[in-house]
């Protein structure tokens, strides 16, 4: 076993992609600020599943969560817990791109979310196991 750990990735989400779909976010962390194209930022990291719509079934792993209006919504269940909602965009304002934020999730959304989860496990448990069984010698 190496010393050495590899450098951490996580996977791009193209918001426009999963629009109005139901997403399940698994919240982690939040980064230290760094720079990006539009200056300084944090990003909240999430393994995120599209649980409806086109994209239904696709998993984001460790993707960073940047947009400033859906990271607040996040924030409060970094360690793992689950967050779910239905991606949104709020009204434009004149020269900005209109927010991305999360709309409550139904009933009928909670029933498909619980589904998933009775069919995978709870993702924060799933990624410990798969972690753990990397560092096993054997």
């Amino acid at each position: 076993m190496s010393q050495f750990n590899d450098p951490a990735s996580g996977d791009f989400i193209n918001f426009n992609d999963v629009l109005d779909a139901l997403l399940l976010f698994t919240v982690y962390e939040e980064t230290e600020e760094h720079q990006t194209v539009h200056g300084p930022n944090t990003a909240v990291i999430a393994d995120v599943v599209v649980l409806d719509g086109d994209q239904a079934g696709t998993v984001y792993n460790n993707a960073p969560i940047y947009p400033r209006a859906l990271k607040p919504q996040l924030r409060k269940s970094i360690g793992g817990f689950m967050v779910l909602g239905r991606l949104s965009q709020g009204n434009k304002k004149p020269g900005q791109n209109p927010a991305w934020t999360l709309l409550p999730s139904t009933d009928a959304d909670k029933k498909l979310a619980q589904a998933y989860v009775d069919s995978h496990g709870h993702p924060a448990e799933v990624k410990a196991e798969k972690a753990a069984a990397a560092e096993r010698p054997f």
